[in-house]
């Protein structure tokens, strides 16, 4: 009874340490591409970062600013993601209403297309029947005209005996 409960146990915590393993990973890859985007302006105080305070992710000029400086640096830099969002989502509808009109005009030349090539098909069944029925008496006059010289030439065999 006493292992049962102790495997129990050590399977829980072996669950919750994978789990904090899991979100260790996903926080250590979100900060890997976060410090990969290319930051010069401090979203705080708004001055220019040295290769630094990027490396160190501290910009020394922030302790430079009052905290109200630095609420007003980060409400405006709020302002600032907050337009940013709204032009990118007017952005995105501008090209999903684009993408929808081509795709549009695709299938309608699809459609022109398909309705051609029905057309030049039918268009080559007609003629090709009649130059079928063509070749066809062409076969049967030149069948005719060989039996004849067949014929022909027996004859004249005969006739020289």
């Amino acid at each position: 009874m006493r292992f049962k409960l102790e495997t129990v146990d050590i399977e829980e915590i072996l669950k919750k340490l994978t789990s904090e393993m899991s979100n260790l990973k996903k926080s250590i890859a979100s900060k890997k591409v976060l410090q990969k985007i290319p930051v010069i302006i401090c979203p705080i105080c708004f001055s220019e970062l040295s290769k630094e305070d990027v490396e160190n992710g501290l910009c020394s000029r922030c302790d430079e600013h009052s905290e109200e400086e630095k609420f007003e640096n980060l409400a405006l830099y709020k302002k600032m993601v907050e337009d940013s969002i709204k032009e990118t989502t007017s952005l995105k509808k501008e090209n999903d209403e684009k993408t929808n009109e081509i795709e549009k005009e695709v299938k309608e030349k699809e459609k022109k297309l398909n309705q051609e090539q029905k057309t030049y098909f039918n268009k080559l069944t007609e003629l090709k029947e009649p130059l079928d029925f063509l070749i066809e008496e062409i076969k049967n006059k030149l069948n005719i005209i060989t039996e004849r010289h067949y014929k022909l030439f027996d004859l004249s065999k005969i006739i020289v005996e």
